[in-house]
């Protein structure tokens, strides 16, 4: 769902604002979601042997891209009937 209100304190009528909904696809580039996150998850067991410095960072963040696009269908007279939206992130 996408809506857009100019003014909060004087939003005026719905069918005077842009509304639309729609499904949306959504699509994450370069790697699963554990490693978008950090890397392996800590299961707090300490192991013979293992090194303390678990936690700590060896490297800079990895980058991730994701990207989403759908059709979106128009709820009010100002909004139009349909639009293609399109929406795209770079994290890093």
């Amino acid at each position: 769902m996408f809506g857009e209100i100019e003014d909060l304190a004087n939003a005026g009528s719905f069918d005077s604002q842009v509304h639309s909904i729609g499904p949306t696809m959504f699509y994450n580039f370069g790697g699963d979601e554990t490693e978008a996150k950090g890397g392996e998850q800590d299961s707090g067991k300490a192991t013979a042997g293992e090194d303390d410095d678990k936690g700590k960072v060896s490297g800079p963040a990895p980058t991730a891209f994701s990207m989403n696009v759908g059709v979106q269908f128009g709820l009010t007279d100002a909004t139009s009937n349909t639009a293609l939206k399109f929406h795209g992130s770079l994290a890093f």
